[in-house]
């Protein structure tokens, strides 16, 4: 799940440094990305919207929540057809290995 912040207050690279760092604290969040020019901030992770706020606001700025996306349906069967897809290529993958080696054993 992605959250979106609009932070209110930032100026400079050290700005975004202080905000990405407290963002990084909260419990569950993932990757952290802070854009200084639109000032929005990305959260990946399950993260509570309050506590992103609160951490901002403890770092000196004000935000608001943009957005929260959480993974749908079809992107998790997605996400599952395509290791589905790794497994099955690694086994075929594994019988055509064993079976050259069987028949070139088999002609010694």
């Amino acid at each position: 799940m992605a959250t979106k912040l609009r932070v209110h207050g930032m100026g400079c690279d050290g700005c975004v440094d202080i905000v990405s760092g407290a963002l990084s604290e909260a419990s569950g969040a993932g990757d952290v990305a802070v854009d200084l020019d639109s000032g929005i901030a990305t959260v990946e992770g399950d993260v509570d919207t309050d506590e992103l706020r609160g951490k901002v606001k403890r770092s000196g700025y004000e935000a608001d929540l943009v957005e929260s996306e959480p993974i749908s349906a079809d992107e998790e069967e997605t996400v599952e057809d395509d290791e589905e897809e790794t497994v099955e290529d690694d086994e075929e993958e594994t019988v055509e290995g064993d079976e050259e080696e069987t028949v070139e054993g088999d002609e010694e």
